[in-house]
């Protein structure tokens, strides 16, 4: 038997192996290691520099492993230097396996939390250990710390390329044993360029395990083993978080019961796709329907194959349901895992059921959390029958997780681990619903927490409030709760209508309605301000009566007008409503009735009795004067007064008011008198050279100033003429009255303004037989209005031109009163801006000048305006300015509130510089239902800053929409790609 080859000089031969061809590469750094350390004699020094050319120094690897290694022997032993012997067998080289690095990543930074990594291998033999972390630069510098400097003295293969590199050892000569070894490493490495111990950054790095065995020989070394471990000690970064809406309303109404907190993942692993799993339906031999995997949409290795690799293993699994199942599906996943032993166990999820009540998107993730080295099968796949051909179920790694918890204010957890959309598959944009509740109002801390694959966690917290409980409008009343408007008299014509806003600010809506038992939304007759903002407190707002065209309501009648406060919060979209009566008593009293007086008298004083309606009062004159007024019966309104007469002919009227002050209703005028001489002379009422405002029916004259009664005359006539025109109407007499009564009633809407004139004939023998008499008065019940208003808005100021109009065309009392003539600006707080100058260009035309709005945004110039007739009138137009610390910010408004034909809605940009590239206009009613949507882009202004639309009150269907508050919402795309998005309400009242 040929004896055994001895090697008598000791040198390390280092081997890289590459895991993609299974090549080896050798060096002779270990000879160099042993000259260095004077532990080669001098004799082989010599003979090897002599005979093979070699010099003490990194061989360059050239040739392959095994010839190299045979030449070298071959050299080695015709020179003496390798001997026969007959006493020991060739030594074996030891053997690394089941080389396993957990975890990794792994996170040394202080927190506790995997912050070593084990390294576990098996040796056949007892050997000398060594790992070290292998660089392939000749200078490694990581985020300005320098890891290696010097030169590659070993190559490796990575891949089919031959790369040099250098090491620094982590674990330096560790005595290993046969059989399972473990050691732990921080990350730190130890036998750098400044022999300092230098903590890694965060990287991936290869890692070379050698192994020398321990024979006296020392002669063969293992093959190596290389691998990656990754170091990543940075937590994962939650960014952009926002919460929409803030306030919320979780009461389960439909209506913003749901806050999404949105927020932003990075610094994670992307969970890798797996596979996807497809159950279909089959039969078993008695015709019963079960589930069964659908080949022809599972993954092949689902089926095919005993190692579906799984990404970064072993590592758990997510299941997404991908498609819909109108029954339960069930099943488990099973494979095994390698433990650090070497040993192999088999490993099962438990098991996941796919509802058919989950939407598809929703994340099963394994309860147990079991990590997985690979696939083996998918067992106990069952559920009741489904009309789908294939339900589908993708399978995904699970690396890292992140989850959102809501506490209340006393800490205490009101919801766990919120559903995610999209489900959670590492880096990307998540959002979580919280809601529908009911939950208390109140602060809610949220809490959001991503743990990476290497345990380091962020959280980050904050609060989204609820807003459930409505809007409370307390104290709902008026003053006087019964008005008499249309009289003319100044007296009970406005009511106060006050109410306490409660719990928050609110946009507030005032209307009035006709009738108070029969509620229908066309009764609107005057909607006094519409979607206001208004903070808590109390409110105090005037009806005079009118409705929204400017006229008297219930002109001649008595009517019951419901008001209704409504409260609308833009943050909850909740509205509270509350309603009260008003009484509008237009309707003058009865004629007062004066029984008969003597016409002649000895007595110096006398009862005058009378009746009027119950609850009027009433003033009795005697000679003009009015005395104490009398005690009425309540029940059944008689009277009756003591006069006291002069000695002169007493004239006796009486008139009378209802509780608002309706009337005066007027007597007969009684006549009672000691005989005397006769005078006296016409009167007309209206009276002459006086002004009449309101419905004008007839005109009467009668002879006043004289102490007996007298009679007009059957030949009495009156006629009434207008620029020279006769009045169409008839003349009577009743009593000493002659009365012209118009053919039509003078209209109390302006279009019978203007100088009447009469003309009065009578027939009268106590006064010398025909007496004539002549008068005028005016009739004025159009309001002024504007002609033109011009706004001019800059930085600095404002400056506005209005012309006023009365439309009169009588001189006494036509023109416009300069004095009582305001103009201001509401800011949108409701603060009024006084104008800095104003001048009157002339007798019609004003200018007025404002100092710089001090806020971008939507303002209101109000004009007060009055001609000398008295009457008044109040104008608003709508100003937006774009100037001052709002800049940037859009408005949107609409022209006319309430809308009663249509609405012309407008967009007006504050983004300078940016053009609108697309608008769409959508309208809502209050429950949140779409009625109408437009797409206005073709309407876009040429300059690209605003945009308007026209809505004729019509839903997408081309029918007209009932009267009440809707929700209009521009969604308005710039040329920068940016969308904004204006939500406003307004009122419809049709016609």
């Amino acid at each position: 038997m040929q004896a055994p080859i001895r090697v008598k000089v000791v040198f390390f031969l280092r081997i890289g192996y590459n895991m993609e061809n299974k090549s080896l590469v050798n060096s002779f750094r270990g000879l160099d290691r042993l000259r260095k350390e004077n532990r080669l004699p001098f004799a082989c020094k010599k003979k090897l520099q002599s005979l093979y050319g070699l010099t003490m120094r990194i061989i360059r690897p050239g040739v392959r492993i095994i010839k190299r290694f045979t030449t070298f022997l071959a050299i080695l032993f015709l020179t003496g230097l390798i001997t026969a012997s007959e006493s020991s067998g060739q030594d074996q080289p030891t053997v690394i396996s089941n080389v396993k690095v957990e975890p990794s990543p792994f996170s040394p930074n202080n927190d506790g939390i995997n912050e070593t990594t084990k390294f576990s291998l098996t040796l056949s033999e007892p050997s000398t250990v060594s790992v070290e972390i292998v660089f392939f630069s000749n200078l490694v510098e990581q985020e300005g710390i320098r890891l290696y400097n010097g030169v590659m003295t070993d190559t490796l293969f990575l891949g089919d390329e031959k790369i040099p590199f250098a090491s620094d050892t982590i674990y330096y000569t560790t005595e290993g044993v046969a059989g399972l070894n473990e050691f732990t490493w921080d990350g730190v490495i130890r036998y750098n360029l400044t022999k300092e111990e230098i903590q890694l950054p965060d990287s991936t790095y290869t890692y070379l395990i050698r192994a020398e065995d321990k024979d006296t020989d020392d002669q063969f070394k293992s093959r190596p083993v290389t691998g990656t471990v990754t170091i990543d000690s940075r937590p994962p970064v939650i960014s952009s978080v926002s919460v929409s809406p803030n306030p919320f309303s979780p009461n389960s109404d439909g209506l913003n019961d749901f806050a999404r907190i949105r927020f932003t993942l990075n610094g994670l692993p992307q969970n890798a796709t797996v596979g996807i799993l497809a159950f279909r339906i089959s039969l078993d031999i008695n015709g019963n329907p079960f589930f069964e995997l659908d080949n022809a949409n599972t993954t092949d290795e689902f089926y095919t194959s005993d190692s579906l690799q799984v990404p970064f293993a072993p590592i758990p699994l997510q299941f997404i349901k991908r498609s819909l199942n109108k029954e339960n599906i069930s099943f488990s996943i099973r494979g095994r895992r390698v433990l650090a032993s070497g040993d192999i166990v088999d490993v099962s999820t438990s098991t996941i059921t796919i509802s058919p009540g989950d939407p598809v998107g929703t994340t099963y993730p394994d309860p147990n959390g079991t990590l997985f080295s690979f696939i083996d099968q998918v067992e106990g796949v069952n559920g009741s029958p489904a009309e789908n051909a294939s339900n589908t179920v993708e399978v995904r790694t699970a690396a890292g997780a992140v989850r959102v918890d809501v506490r209340n204010s006393l800490n205490l957890i009101v919801a766990s681990n919120l559903p995610l959309d999209p489900p959670f598959i590492g880096n990307g944009v998540y959002a979580a619903s919280f809601g529908p509740g009911p939950f208390d109002d109140g602060v809610y801390t949220y809490l959001i927490i991503a743990v990476d694959e290497s345990g380091n966690q962020t959280q980050v917290t904050g609060t989204v409030t609820a807003r459930s409980n409505p809007i409370n409008i307390a104290g709902l009343q008026a003053a006087p709760d019964t008005i008499s408007p249309a009289d003319g008299n100044n007296k009970f014509d406005l009511s106060a209508i006050s109410y306490n806003l409660q719990n928050r600010t609110g946009n507030v809506t005032l209307q009035i309605f006709r009738d108070s038992t029969v509620f229908v939304s066309n009764n609107l007759v005057r909607t006094l301000f519409s979607n206001t903002a208004q903070q808590e407190g109390p409110h105090t707002e005037i009806w005079d009566g009118r409705n929204d065209s400017g006229e008297y309501v219930s002109p001649g009648e008595e009517r019951a007008y419901r008001v209704i406060v409504s409260a609308f919060d833009p943050q909850t979209f909740e509205t509270t409503e509350a309603r009260m009566v008003i009484f509008v008593d237009n309707l003058p009293p009865q004629a007062l009735q004066l029984n008969p007086l003597p016409a002649q008298t000895q007595e110096a004083s006398i009862t005058l009795t009378g009746r009027s309606d119950p609850g009027d009062s009433v003033v009795v004159f005697l000679n003009g004067q009015a005395l104490e007024p009398p005690a009425l019966d309540p029940n059944f309104g008689f009277f009756e007064i003591q006069l006291d007469l002069q000695s002169v002919t007493n004239l006796v009227n009486a008139i009378a008011f209802d509780p608002v002050k309706n009337g005066p209703s007027y007597s007969d005028t009684l006549k009672v008198s000691f005989p005397l001489d006769i005078t006296g002379r016409v009167g007309f009422f209206p009276p002459d050279s006086s002004v009449v405002r309101g419905l004008l029916a007839r005109v009467t004259a009668l002879v006043a100033d004289t102490d007996k009664l007298l009679f007009p005359g059957e030949a009495a006539v009156m006629r009434i003429t207008q620029r020279g025109l006769p009045l169409a109407g008839t003349s009577a007499i009743s009593g000493d009255t002659l009365i012209f009564t118009f053919e039509d009633t003078l209209a109390d809407d302006g279009s019978e303004d203007g100088l009447y004139e009469v003309f009065a004939s009578m027939d009268i023998t106590e006064l010398g037989g025909r007496a004539e008499a002549r008068a005028i008065f005016t009739v004025d019940n159009r309001a002024p209005d504007t002609a033109r208003v011009e706004v001019e808005v800059s930085a600095d100021e404002v400056a506005v031109v209005a012309e006023f109009t009365d439309g009169g065309v009588y001189p006494s009392v036509s023109g416009i009163d300069q004095g009582a003539t305001e103009v201001v600006i509401e800011e949108p707080g409701g603060k009024l801006i006084e104008p800095a100058t104003i001048t009157w260009l002339d007798s019609n035309t004003l200018e007025a000048s404002f100092g710089a709005l001090q806020v971008a945004g939507l303002y209101y110039l109000r004009l007060t305006v009055s001609d000398r007739g008295g009457l008044t009138t109040i104008l608003s137009k709508q100003v937006v300015s774009s100037f001052g610390p709002g800049q940037g910010r859009s408005v949107a408004f609409v022209d006319d509130v309430p809308a009663r034909t249509q609405a012309r809605i407008h967009f007006i940009s504050g983004r300078g510089g940016k053009r609108i590239t697309r608008a769409i206009l959508r309208i809502f009613n209050l429950r949140g239902d779409l009625v109408r949507r437009l797409d206005v882009t073709g309407l876009i202004d040429p300059e690209g800053t605003s945009v308007s639309a026209e809505w004729l009150l019509e839903n997408d269907s081309g029918s007209l929409v009932v009267n009440g508050v809707f929700i209009y919402y521009w969604e308005v795309t710039f040329n920068d790609g940016r969308t904004e998005r204006i939500r406003k309400t307004l009122a419809v009242a049709r016609r």
